[in-house]
């Protein structure tokens, strides 16, 4: 059985450090592998005791054995098979299952009251999702703009009021220029609601309110080309557009 299958097994036991600590994991298994359990704490911002108890969790006997499981995985060739959609899709009913128990009541809220909404995506899924959320918000009488380019971000900057809302979709916030307009963003006094993966995103620990998408299986190769599956971030779009449709009911 591999760390995706164990993670899967007990997932419900799992809490959202620990959830932390196997997304890290998952972003690094080369280097986790060399890696000693205070190196691995101290890059997931984690105590060794969480550490331990998170490989106690999921069924390991300790640090060493992921260290022996990682190995073993390490030095396997990714293949796409039936197994592999399986842990998938066993992940997506997960991350699925998260999205649902998440807390909206903030962020719909921020919506609701703010002036003008602005929308910025750090990468391409991102911008789509965004017109996307663009349009099912058209629907409710919202009306969002999308900043494109480093044009648009500088005038949003110099423009920007307390009353506006700034909606910030990142995956890991990998550009420091990306990070850099949302700080010049809060530094106006603009309220910053970001859309994240569940991870040691500096976007999310800026922003106001921070929305989680969790996708807990690795990316892989198809025929040399790499792929990481996206859908969670369009299914989490549309569980906020229905949660501010409650949201409005609830207050009209």
């Amino acid at each position: 059985m591999k760390l995706d299958d164990l993670v899967n097994k007990y997932y419900s036991d799992l809490n959202l450090n620990d959830l932390y600590i196997w997304r890290y994991i998952l972003g690094h298994k080369k280097t986790c592998e060399n890696m000693s359990i205070s190196e691995l704490a101290e890059h997931c911002n984690v105590s060794k005791t969480s550490i331990l108890r998170f490989t106690q969790k999921i069924s390991l006997n300790g640090f060493s054995e992921l260290k022996f499981y990682l190995k073993m995985e390490n030095n396997d060739e990714d293949t796409i098979n039936q197994d592999l959609i399986k842990t998938i899709c066993n992940d997506y009913c997960n991350a699925i299952q998260y999205a649902e128990n998440q807390n909206y009541q903030k962020a719909c809220q921020m919506i609701y009251s703010a002036n003008h909404v602005f929308a910025y995506g750090t990468g391409g899924v991102q911008q789509h999702a965004i017109q996307i959320l663009k349009r099912f918000f058209f629907k409710l009488n919202k009306s969002i703009n999308i900043v494109y380019g480093s044009n648009e971000m500088d005038y949003l900057v110099n423009n920007l009021t307390s009353d506006d809302l700034v909606i910030v979709f990142s995956v890991q916030a990998s550009q420091q220029s990306d990070v850099e307009f949302v700080q010049k963003c809060k530094e106006k006094n603009a309220k910053i609601l970001s859309l994240t993966l569940f991870l040691d995103n500096p976007i999310a620990r800026i922003s106001d309110e921070n929305l989680y998408y969790l996708c807990s299986h690795r990316d892989f190769s198809i025929h040399g080309k790499h792929f990481s599956p996206t859908s969670m971030f369009y299914i989490t779009v549309e569980i906020l557009f229905l949660q501010y449709a409650i949201y409005l009911e609830s207050i009209q």
